[in-house]
């Protein structure tokens, strides 16, 4: 695994900026100085996040006694290598794509869940024939992100602790209600 998380160097102040760790290759905002636990679970996130993209599908159980900050842990390390992917491929250094095996089918219950990566662009990018603007082709390309809670309470902590973070991503919420027959 990568080296120890260390405080990332602001260039023109030559002092470590507060809040911001490398991680993984990483560069990771958390909010608060974050205990060596928390430091060690985002860096299993990253760790698998990674892995997944090269291999188009990864698992991870990932666990941690209540209060140890799983749910901010969890947010910050994973939106940050989101942010981090994305960037890495508008600059140009990585196709989102790149050194992935074909899936071989496109049921992620069949393939084992994970990613399943696209081998084939969508309609709409065949449809277009004019460049698709930075927004747009930041949208085709940042890695999609789905946070599953069990209770509506799960839900509100993770939007609490999603509140507190530097990261802003357009995000929906769906809830449902299971009711036994």
């Amino acid at each position: 695994m990568a080296a120890s998380p260390t405080p990332l160097q602001n260039p023109n102040a030559g002092k470590a900026r507060p809040g911001a760790y490398q991680i993984g290759g990483v560069p990771v905002e958390f909010p608060y100085k974050p205990y060596g636990s928390q430091l060690a679970f985002m860096g299993r996130v990253i760790h698998t996040l990674d892995r997944a993209r090269r291999q188009g599908r990864c698992h991870a159980l990932l666990e941690s006694p209540t209060g140890t900050g799983k749910s901010l842990s969890l947010l910050c390390s994973s939106l940050a290598w989101q942010r981090h992917q994305t960037s890495r491929f508008l600059s140009g250094h990585a196709a989102p794509s790149q050194g992935l095996p074909p899936p071989p089918t496109s049921d992620p219950l069949v393939s084992g869940g994970g990613f399943i990566p696209e081998t084939q662009p969508s309609n709409d990018a065949e449809q277009s024939s004019t460049p698709a603007s930075a927004r747009a082709q930041r949208r085709q390309t940042s890695p999609k992100i789905y946070y599953a809670t069990r209770t509506h309470s799960q839900i509100t902590q993770v939007i609490r602790e999603y509140r507190k973070t530097s990261y802003r991503v357009p995000m929906a919420v769906l809830v449902s209600e299971f009711h036994r027959v």
